[in-house]
């Protein structure tokens, strides 16, 4: 997805990115819901469910792509994926924080072993790829985007004590489609998407 982004990024809207990326997804989650008899379960959820999706919306969603697109037009995707590697380590900072998950020495571990995966896969090994890691502009919409996906995850977790995963995803992504539709028409989306090449519909 960052490869992806990085690709889109400058040359596509944000919004009408991040609702042409999204109509498909909400598309076929919506006959996945059908198909499995749960749209019902939308007239079940109460304040605090609702409050929790709109947030999932606006996080994982709206939030996330939103700033990762800012970001990624400045940032190259092996930098922004250094950055991405920080998720495991913040989320099980979040999650004892907020959720008071588990302190264990091996979350810390397992977190510290996949940065540094990641800086070993971007880096081919080369101590100068680590050296160069200056930070640029677009950095700081690239950690509010990582945040964003944090907050994404804690509100996906108290939502799944009660829902299935399939019923949060798809909800989450028709209503943030919902959110961004005015956006996205505010930008040109039908111009926008007319212009689209080929190859930029297969990186959506």
């Amino acid at each position: 997805i960052v490869v992806g982004g990085r690709m889109i990024a400058g040359e596509v809207p944000p919004y009408s990115a991040m609702f042409i990326r999204f109509a498909v997804a909400s598309l076929l989650m919506f006959l996945l819901l059908w198909k499995r008899q749960e749209l019902g379960l939308i007239k079940q959820l109460n304040k605090k469910q609702w409050s929790a999706f709109l947030g999932l919306a606006l996080s994982g969603v709206i939030g996330y792509n939103l700033f990762m697109l800012l970001g990624l037009q400045t940032v190259p995707a092996a930098r922004a994926g250094v950055t991405y590697g920080l998720f495991p380590l913040l989320t099980w900072v979040a999650a004892w924080l907020v959720l008071r998950g588990k302190f264990t020495r091996w979350s810390f571990l397992g977190s510290i072993v996949c940065l540094g995966g990641v800086l070993l896969a971007l880096s081919l090994g080369s101590f100068e790829f680590v050296k160069n890691l200056v930070p640029a502009k677009g950095d700081l919409w690239l950690y509010v985007s990582l945040l964003c996906w944090v907050t994404y995850s804690l509100i996906t977790t108290w939502l799944l004590r009660g829902l299935n995963a399939i019923f949060v995803t798809a909800l989450t992504c028709i209503i943030a489609l919902l959110m961004l539709f005015p956006m996205a028409m505010a930008e040109g989306l039908c111009t926008v998407a007319s212009g689209l090449e080929p190859l930029a519909w297969l990186v959506f």
